[in-house]
Parts: structure tokens; C-alpha cells; sequence
């Protein structure tokens, strides 16, 4: 049966892009509730997803998550007690991930160029007020899934999803120490660091095998 790995695609990103837009700008447009509605719709996505794929080919399931959609996978990873069992992932890796969307949206270096701190100051939204909305969607304290299940992949100088951030998140879930990877790169350079060394892919395999 073997094993499977599903990484969602966020609403209008990649694949997902709209003709006429670049990638993510009407989400971006649509801040800052939309973080919501991507964030926790998609979990719910993956969670149909997983239940699909465990009933069409059987064995176990991950769920990975790269930049947007790690915000996914660590929410599916916070509240997947309340799905049904054939819809909860075996385990699930997070790349490139952070744990506060605030953070993202007024310290990330994309949201700044893109002027997305200014626009959402000149709509009324504070620092503060956000935090507060974030929290629906950030992680929470404790990860539902068992921490030896959570495979955490990090660049250490991300500018674009603070990577002070995503280490907190795998400290204070606990993860062990041959589950977190560390490379001295930037938010691009993720994607083709991992199509160079598999070593976080290789865990993951051990972690689903376990």
C-alpha cells in the first residue's frame, strides 16, 4: 500500500493563480480576514483530502505544508482530534513555517514591499487588533498529533515568514531534535535546497514507518 503525502496548494497561489492576478494577490486584497478564511477552510480541505486519500489507496497519510499552507498543516496539526480518525494525517511536515500570522504580516519582508502593513494601518487594523484575530489561526500550545510525528524544516535567514517564529513552534511542541532541520538559507532558496539534500523527506519516510 505504501504511503502518501498530500501538500495543498492555497486559493490563489501556484496552480491555484487567477488569469490576470499574480500569485496571492487577491488574497493579499482581501486581508486581513482572509488569512482566516484560507487558513481554516483549507485545513478543512486537507482533512477531506486525507480521508479520499486513505480510502482510494490505503496506508498511511501525511500532510506537508510549505509557507502559506504550513499555516495549514500546523493548524490540521492543532485540531485534528476533532475529525473524524480516517480523516486525521499520520504525521506532517512543516516547511519554511512560522507561528504568528501577525508576525508575518508586519515584519515578513514580502508583506512590507508589498505595502500590506501600510494598507491594512490606513484601514483601521492596529498591531494589536490582528494579534487578536491571528489567534484563531495560529498554533496552539500543544500540537494534536504526537510531536514525534511533526517534521519541522526551517531557513534560518527567512526574511518572508520569520524563522524565529517556526523554531518556537518546534520547541514548544516538543519536537525532537532529529525531527527539526536548519538550513543557512532564505524563504526562495527552500525549494531548492530540498530538491538537493532529502534528508527531511527521508525522516518523514521513518516517521510514517514507525
Amino acid at each position: 500500500m505504501g504511503w502518501r503525502v498530500i501538500e495543498p496548494v492555497s486559493p490563489y497561489h501556484g496552480l491555484r493563480a487567477m488569469p490576470g492576478y499574480y500569485g496571492g494577490e487577491p488574497f493579499f486584497a482581501a486581508g486581513p480576514t482572509s488569512s482566516i478564511d484560507l487558513i481554516s477552510g483549507q485545513a478543512v480541505e486537507s482533512a477531506l483530502l486525507v480521508a479520499w486519500s486513505r480510502a482510494r489507496f490505503g496506508g498511511k497519510v501525511a500532510l506537508a505544508g510549505i509557507s502559506m499552507t504550513s499555516f495549514v498543516a500546523q493548524q490540521v496539526a492543532s485540531h485534528c482530534h476533532l475529525w473524524p480518525a480516517d480523516a486525521r494525517p499520520d504525521a506532517a511536515m512543516l516547511i519554511s513555517h512560522s507561528g504568528r500570522i501577525e508576525d508575518v504580516t508586519f515584519d515578513g519582508a514580502l508583506s512590507v514591499m508589498l505595502g500590506l502593513d501600510v494598507a491594512l494601518a490606513d484601514a483601521g487594523w492596529s498591531r494589536e487588533a490582528l494579534a487578536r484575530l491571528s489567534r484563531t489561526v495560529d498554533p496552539a500550545e500543544a500540537p494534536d498529533l504526537p510531536p514525534s510525528r511533526i517534521v519541522s524544516v526551517l531557513g534560518e535567514t527567512d526574511r518572508w515568514v520569520p524563522y524565529g517564529d517556526g523554531l518556537e513552534v518546534a520547541r514548544r511542541w516538543n519536537l525532537p531534535e532529529a525531527n527539526i532541520f536548519r538550513y543557512r538559507l532564505g524563504h526562495l532558496g527552500m525549494p531548492v535546497q530540498l530538491t538537493r539534500d532529502a534528508a527531511p523527506f527521508v525522516r518523514l519516510k521513518q516517521v510514517l514507518a514507525a
